[in-house]
């Protein structure tokens, strides 16, 4: 797996079994609809906060919706 969390919060890749069950020029990432306005962490946003530990990741740091 890979985040790439760089101005976005994106996983472009997935491999299980040594296939790539996602497409890296898309990814996976979050969002949220509102009103008929789509706030997503795909492109944009400032750099999360990412940590490490040996068996999980956290990301902190992101807000969802248009700027207050």
């Amino acid at each position: 797996m890979r985040l790439n969390y760089d101005s976005k919060c994106v996983v472009d890749q997935v491999s299980v079994l040594g296939r790539q069950v996602i497409r890296e020029d898309t990814g996976v990432c979050s969002g949220i609809k509102v009103g008929d306005q789509w706030f997503t962490t795909r492109t944009g946003i400032p750099t999360p906060k990412v940590a490490v530990t040996s068996n999980s990741v956290t990301i902190t740091g992101i807000d969802f919706g248009p700027a207050i």
